[in-house]
């Protein structure tokens, strides 16, 4: 019962988890980019985006929008995880460094004043949308009814003009109540579970121990089944006798208390029965919960006061708010242990979300514990101290999971969650809606006390319960203590679990053999089994009242079976039996024959595969003196043989014994049974000699005859191929071989039973050949007195080690009936949402690998040969790219055409046909996994883009998101100039661009182009797209259509192309009066902005030095005075070494003057500064470079419009004129030839 109840829920949560992606996906379409420059502050909106490995520096801005001077209001921070920001609307405490989020902001202006609205924040976590906090947004400050949004360390960043809410999960109880809480208290089934940490716990007991205990709240159905009313009667007193309520536990401590006192009102006014007297304690109990798996690794231990919170919480570990009545940490990080000591002042409140582990908890006076809504936070204990000035706050849908220490409370003291006196438990926003918290315990001793009404569903290996107090919810525990005064009653919203009459498994009587001979010395021991599902019921207890030629007797059932002893007492005879199971009206009863002979042929019941002959031996037997003889019988028996299962059954029995002195000769020993059913099988010889043997008939021949059961199964499951799945060929796996379909695509099998075919034991691999009509067992097919199903199952064939444990599934049933007119179990719509290889088995549902102990022809059924066959290979039916981010440091991001980005990096994953993640691609063989390569934006030239794309090596399995996924961290990508080569093999560039500048970026009149790069899928064996081609759009905007419009190929374009701008670095021509002076020469780093070249306040990245050899220099023109000598040469000073531009500019570089002997000159001189080690054209006399950071992207045409002289991109230079006019002479050199170098 336990673990189907888990597995229900389990599938509940995973569909849960499909529905929220789903509901991500559809709501996305009412999102874009543009819409972030398109909103208005007194309209509704909605923003999402998401966070990458957060460095806790992002931030969402709002600020003026179009047709207003943004310059005259400062953006305001709607959102931010950053301590660095003042004054955000919210300020995140929840988000983790290193972590990835998707986040979700909503703007509702519903009755608030213009140009206000209160800002809603949801964080999706585990798989669904959370509310974690809500302010109020005045966005007056902005002066403007249009707005943009523009982020700050985000991706993803898209925006709705319309108030759209994430998809919130349903607020549901965390756990089923039927299954877990189906009444107000109970014990939950502890025996023959999945979970061996069970094994060891004693009975469940229930303990009252005072008279005025009282449970309340059972529900109506349950009250009014008769069944659960149990009548005490004394054996004192005339029989008194009254009525106690059936309770869901083995045992309880003081049965006065309980059940025994005729004033007994514990449990709904009257007395509290326990036990399995009727069979229907397993029904009265709780499902078994799972157990609690964690482990606590945390090292850290906190120890709070009102003095020390502040130096506590530096924003990694916790947050803190004291602004409002209390102090309210928000722990951000797992724990040792957690404390506080704050008798005195605000009082200190811890504050969790979801999956935060605390080995110990400590509350004292003073202090509180807050849960917002759905956490599902973890403690290995909880212990409050204090005076009761302690207070426990819930939200709806919380799951409080108590893991405990690992060893029983000897008391209430020593409880893992425990509180000295009675505390406050608050529940926040409890309304109609409101789903009481759980406190999940199953190993976990609690010792609960509350001022108040405690709202709770509680499951506990122990429950005490010493002071009054009241419950609404449910108390599951393996050990319930209630003292004095507990009041527990159901909620409100609680359903009627339990159905009139109670709920029954389905249970089925059988008895074998249901005939037999046996000699008039020897006695029967017919086998009553109660089967359910298939399988022996184990779990049954019970009697079942027999009747032996009209004498009834109670015979008791354990563990699901018994024994019928049957004798004759020495005398010929038939004995009927007829067996019913007591409490079960509903359940068919059963009846056999069986005669008791003095002299007969003795064959043991024969277990055998169809088709298949097994050596049988027979001998002859009688009773002499009350003991068996051998009667050394010669000749060969009459052999005959009916159906019994199915009563139709086709198929022959081969079998003829010949005995020779008593037993059967071994040649004559074979015995084959066609097909499968049961078959009882008779042997007769009607002239029998029995002169010399007791009780012969007077005359001295007599009727020697002998009676056998065969039980006869198929030998295995073949798994077939259909009209519409071709299984024969799908024989790839990860390694090679064929491709089957794509992961998540239906396909159907068809699976028969198989009469013997080979030697083979275990489990057994189809052959296609087995797949005939001619080789089924259809007796298996019809109909017999019980029922089975057969089941397919699977387990992953490759790859070896796989990432994913999904298996086999259906949108159908994975299970049939095994009565079916169609002569086949056909499975449709199958899938598998993985890659790789399946090994799909089929068997009986209640398979049984060891067949150990086989009585009957329903067991023996579920001894039928597991069958097998692996089918591949599922390959990804599809690619998707979901990251592509370009990272270039102190420039926003944006590159220069030419210039590697620091990082450029690329995830595309691998999909299901339903768009689930595939987990295994990355195991499949080099030369199966598909290879990516780039797609160029021919629109721009060709080759524009170069990434390190060589091969599929990329592939990997990505443990933070669970997939499969093509991942590409490349250090060296570049945006190229468009570049042709002139005559002497030099780079000529064309200004273009900018590219891909996002909007936020964008400076002035600044304009952008959008690129298509993208990837190409090359290469892999399967025929893998980017999106299935039935479709008639692609998941990416690139696509090609074939002659017929039909979707050919798809490309993977990058959701964010490479943002790049034309650029150069420009120095100015200068001049100066004197001769012996230095000249400061601008420097600045200039982009296209697709009308002209504009200063680059964005670049603090680019390097400059006027080392001298990294500068070079030519002489224009100089008045050198007659036999004077140059000592030094004209030169470039300031940056020395290497120096960084600040917002695209600097002044630190000088021109020195040359000196002569004499004294100094006039003349004019070009400077250069190397940006590249080798030379261009224009420097005449230059010698190598040596330049440590190269950047020609910095480079410039300069001479391309001028006198055609050099076309080809040179270093930036400066004409720098020492002497401009010559002092106190007042001549001013005017059009003078080279003044400035023109």
């Amino acid at each position: 019962m336990g673990e189907g109840v888990n597995n229900v829920k389990f599938g509940r949560i995973l569909n849960l988890l499909l529905v929220l992606f789903a509901c991500w996906s559809s709501f996305a379409m009412a999102f874009d980019v543009a819409t972030c420059s398109a909103l208005k502050s007194n309209n509704n909106f909605s923003i999402k985006y998401s966070i990458s490995e957060a460095k806790l520096r992002e931030v969402i801005y709002v600020e003026k929008g179009v047709g207003n001077a943004k310059a005259s209001a400062s953006p305001i921070a709607l959102w931010t995880n950053s301590q660095l920001i003042s004054s955000p609307v919210i300020r995140d405490k929840v988000t983790e460094k290193d972590k990835s989020y998707n986040i979700w902001l909503t703007y509702d202006t519903a009755d608030t004043a213009n140009k206000q609205g209160i800002l809603y924040y949801y964080l999706l976590q585990d798989g669904s949308w959370q509310l974690i906090a809500s302010a109020l947004a005045d966005l007056r400050d902005l002066d403007s009814v249009n707005i943009d949004i523009i982020g700050s360390q985000v991706s993803n960043l898209e925006c709705d003009s319309a108030l759209t809410l994430p998809p919130l999960p349903e607020v549901s109880t965390p756990l089923e109540v039927c299954d877990y809480f189906p009444q107000p208290v109970q014990g939950w089934i502890t025996k023959d579970t999945n979970y061996s940490v069970y094994d060891d716990y004693l009975s469940s007991e229930l303990n009252l121990s005072d008279v005025t205990a009282s449970i309340s709240g059972w529900s109506d159905n349950y009250l009014a089944d008769s069944q659960n009313i149990y009548t005490y009667t004394q054996d004192w007193q005339n029989g008194q006798s009254w009525q106690n309520l059936r309770v869901g536990f083995d045992t309880t401590t003081n049965t006065w208390i309980s059940y025994k006192n005729p004033d007994a009102s514990s449990c709904q006014g009257i007395g509290c029965y326990p036990g399995d007297d009727d069979g229907y304690l397993s029904q009265r109990k709780a499902a078994t919960p799972e157990p609690l798996n964690v482990t606590f690794d945390a090292s850290t231990s906190l120890e709070f006061s009102p003095d020390n919170y502040r130096n506590l919480c530096d924003g990694d570990v916790c947050d803190y708010d004291d602004s409002g009545s209390q102090i309210l940490i928000t722990i951000k990080r797992d724990l040792n242990s957690l404390s506080v000591n704050a008798y005195t002042g605000k009082p200190i409140v811890f504050k969790f979300y979801g999956g935060r582990k605390v080995t110990k908890l400590t509350l004292s006076d003073n202090s509180g514990l807050y849960l917002p809504e759905s956490a599902n936070v973890y403690f290995g204990q909880i212990i409050v101290d204090g005076n009761g000035n302690t207070t426990l706050s819930f939200e709806s849908g919380v799951r409080l999971n108590i893991v405990g220490d690992g060893t029983d409370a000897t008391g209430v003291e020593s409880a893992d969650f425990r509180m000295g006196n009675p505390i406050m438990f608050s529940h926040i926003g409890a309304g109609s809606d409101y789903v009481i918290p759980t406190f999940y315990g199953p190993s976990a001793s609690m010792h609960l006390k509350s001022k108040k009404e405690i709202k709770a569903f509680i499951i506990a290996k122990q429950a005490f319960f010493d002071v009054d107090v009241s419950i609404e919810g449910s108390v599951t525990a393996n050990y319930l203590w209630v003292n004095s005064g507990i009041r527990v009653s159901r909620t409100t919203v609680s359903k009627d679990c339990w159905q009139p009459g109670g709920p029954k498994d389905d249970y089925t009587l059988v008895l074998s053999p249901t005939s037999d001979i046996a000699l008039v010395c020897e006695s029967l021991s017919p086998t009553l089994t109660v089967m359910s599902n298939g399988a022996v019921a184990t779990d049954f207890n019970g009697t079942a009242t027999v009747n032996v030629n009209g004498v009834e007797t109670s015979v008791s059932i354990t563990n699901g079976t018994a024994t019928i002893d049957l004798s004759s007492n020495g005398e010929s005879q038939t004995v009927s039996v007829n067996a019913s199971l007591d409490g079960y009206s509903d359940v068919n009863s059963v009846s056999g024959s069986y005669q008791f002979v003095p002299f007969k042929f003795a064959v043991d019941d024969q277990y055998v595969i169809a088709n298949k002959q097994q050596l049988t031996m027979v001998s002859a037997l009688a009773c002499s003196s009350g003991e068996q003889v051998d009667v050394g019988y010669n000749g060969q028996p009459t052999v005959s043989s009916s159906w019994q299962q199915p009563s139709n059954g086709s198929g022959e029995l081969s079998f003829s014994p010949v005995l020779q002195g008593g037993i059967s000769t071994e040649a004559s020993r074979g015995l084959k049974l066609e097909d499968s059913g049961e078959m009882v099988v008779t042997l007769t010889d009607e002239s029998f000699d029995c002169s010399d043997l007791d009780d012969c008939p007077i005359e001295g021949n007599g009727k020697l005859t002998g009676q056998f059961t065969v039980y006869s199964r198929p030998w295995t499951f073949a798994i077939c191929s259909t009209s519409d799945t071709n299984l024969d060929s799908a024989t790839g796996n990860s390694d090679g071989g064929n491709g089957f379909i794509p992961a998540g695509e239906t396909f159907s099998a068809q699976v028969i039973p198989l009469k013997y075919q080979s030697n083979l034991t275990g489990e057994v691999a189809t052959d296609s050949d087995w797949c005939r009509p001619s080789n089924i067992t259809t007796n298996f097919f019809l109909a017999h007195s019980f029922g089975n199903k057969i089941k397919l199952s699977s387990e992953v064939a490759s790859p070896t080690n796989a990432n994913s444990t999904a298996l086999l599934a259906s949108d159908d049933d994975l299970s049939i009936d095994r009565v079916n007119n169609g002569q086949e179990y056909l499975f449709t719509n199958l899938y598998w949402d993985e890659v790789g290889s399946l090994k799909v088995m089929a068997a009986t549902e209640s398979y049984d690998a060891t067949c150990s102990s086989v009585s009957g022809l329903q067991a023996w059924y579920e001894c039928t040969q597991r069958g097998y066959r692996e089918i591949g290979r599922f390959y990804p039916a599809y690619f998707e790219i979901t990251q592509s981010d370009w990272s270039v440091s102190e420039q926003k991001n944006i590159s220069y055409l030419s210039q590697p980005y620091d990082l450029a990096e690329f995830k595309v994953f691998s999909r299901t046909s339903k768009g689930s993640s595939v987990r295994n691609y990355d195991k499949f063989a080099g030369g199966l996994r598909a290879t990516l390569n780039i797609l160029q934006d021919e629109d721009i030239g060709s080759d524009r883009l170069a990434l390190s794309v060589s091969d599929d090596n990329n592939w990997q399995y990505d443990t933070s998101s669970s997939e499969s996924n093509w991942h590409l961290a490349d250090l060296s990508a570049v945006f190229y100039r468009d570049v042709t080569l002139n005559s002497s093999g030099k780079h000529v560039s064309e200004v273009d661009g900018p590219f891909n500048v996002p909007t936020e970026d964008l400076i002035g009149d600044e304009l952008s182009t959008s690129t298509r790069f993208g990837f190409v899928v090359q290469g892999g064996v399967d025929p893998v797209e980017t999106r299935g081609q039935v479709l008639t759009s692609c998941l990416n905007e690139s696509s090609e259509f074939n002659a017929e419009g039909e979707l050919s190929s798809c490309n993977l374009l990058f959701p964010t192309q490479p943002p790049s701008r034309y650029g150069r670095m420009k120095l100015f021509d200068v001049g100066g009066t004197s001769t012996i002076s230095s000249i400061r020469v601008p420097l600045q780093i200039e982009y296209w902005n697709g009308t002209q070249f504009v200063v680059n306040t964005d670049d603090s990245n680019s390097v400059f030095s006027t080392d001298g050899n990294k500068t070079c220099q030519q002489v224009l023109w100089r008045e050198l005075i007659d036999g004077a000598a140059i000592v030094q040469e004209a030169s470039l000073a300031g940056a020395a070494g290497e120096k960084t531009v600040s917002e695209g500019a600097s002044s630190l570089v000088t021109a020195e003057p040359a000196t002569t002997d004499v004294g100094y000159i006039r003349q004019q001189v070009r400077f250069w500064l190397r940006l590249d080690n080798d030379n261009t054209v224009s420097q005449q006399g230059c010698s190598s470079a040596s330049v440590s950071k190269a950047q020609p992207w910095l480079r410039y045409n300069w001479w391309k419009n001028q006198d055609g002289s050099i076309n080809e991109d040179e270093d930036p230079s400066a004409v720098v004129t020492f002497g401009i006019h010559r002092g106190n002479d007042r001549i001013i050199f005017r059009g003078e030839s080279n003044l400035t170098g023109q």
